[in-house]
């Protein structure tokens, strides 16, 4: 069997380090599947592929040395460190959001309830206006009703003594003066012509 080694400085991450060992095993096996036996890899010598694959391990190595993105572990944990900063902005856009609608809720509560008083007083003034206008069309009339007399009392005079007979049809005057007609005495008889 084929037995894959590396090294490392102490302070390198063994995550890093065995993310390149399975790296490297899956392109050796790739690369070479059919040099070797499906047993023991004993068709291979030693050092056989070594100009061959040593770009391969020089490449691998230095991706898995200096490039943030060679480690599974560490792009996961930054890939988790991204979404847990969206989060975060998410969770606090959120919090301003329902702080901007609860702004809103009051206000519109308050903008209620300054509708109702508003309404009140609104039926109260009208009210007010009404019986002031009333009052108004009362005094008109009244003061139109005193010109009308001052005028006809004017015409006519207070006591209304020069409209008096005009205004109304007079007795009849008598038919026959009383002292001409020769009165007839009742005792005497009385004739009818034949």
């Amino acid at each position: 069997s084929i037995v894959y080694l590396c090294m490392s400085e102490i302070d390198f991450k063994k995550i890093r380090a065995f993310g390149f060992l399975e790296d490297i095993c899956n392109r050796f096996s790739t690369t070479y599947k059919d040099q070797l036996s499906p047993i023991d890899g004993s068709s291979l010598s030693a050092f056989a592929m070594n100009k061959d694959f040593e770009r391969v391990l020089k490449t691998q190595m230095e991706y898995y040395s200096y490039d943030p993105n060679a480690s599974r572990f560490d792009t996961v944990q930054r890939k988790i460190d991204d979404t847990k900063g969206i989060l975060v902005q998410n969770i606090e856009k959120l919090l301003e959001r329902s702080e901007k609608i609860e702004i809103l809720v009051d206000k519109i509560e308050q903008l209620s309830e300054e509708s109702v008083q508003f309404k009140k007083k609104s039926v109260k003034l009208k009210r007010h206006m009404w019986w002031k206008n009333f009052k108004l069309w009362i005094i008109l009339i009244i003061v139109i009703i005193i010109l009308l007399w001052l005028i006809i009392s004017l015409a006519c005079g207070f006591d209304f003594s020069k409209c008096a007979g005009t205004g109304s049809p007079s007795p009849p005057p008598p038919l026959v003066p009383t002292n001409t007609i020769p009165s007839v005495p009742t005792d005497a008889p009385t004739i009818i012509p034949a």
